[in-house]
């Protein structure tokens, strides 16, 4: 699997890594599992940095959709995501997915894991611009 993960309920948190490529399915799998473990309010890192290739553009909107709806249901809260990427091309794509989501919830994009764990850390999590 290209994309793993992992759900710390004690830190209240949840980092995903995108080994290589990844796969609209692995990315609905992913959300199904945050979901059923209960951890959407939780902050997330989506670490892309060694990511080859993202999803398709047109197919970045419906997994956007996930998180939207889980929101627009009244689910719960949707926590902070950081995603953290390697080059402006992957920040491309990652703004872009930010734009599409359209949940309660901040997104900040980074260049590198330590800033954004300090950022999901600090509970400081309004609108910020992405670094």
């Amino acid at each position: 699997m290209a994309l793993d993960w992992s759900i710390d309920h004690g830190r209240k948190l949840v980092v995903a890594t995108l080994q290589r490529s990844t796969t609209e399915e692995e990315m609905y799998r992913f959300l199904g599992e945050v979901i059923a473990e209960g951890a959407m309010p939780y902050g997330k890192i989506f670490d892309a940095r060694t990511a080859t290739r993202w999803i398709t553009p047109s197919r970045i909107g419906p997994v956007a959709a996930t998180a939207r709806l889980y929101d627009r249901m009244g689910l719960g809260t949707v926590g902070p995501l950081a995603i953290v990427v390697a080059d402006d091309a992957a920040r491309a794509r990652a703004e872009e997915f930010a734009r599409l989501s359209d949940a309660t919830r901040a997104v900040r994009i980074f260049g590198a894991l330590e800033p954004a764990e300090a950022w999901l850390a600090g509970g400081e999590n309004e609108g910020l611009p992405s670094t």
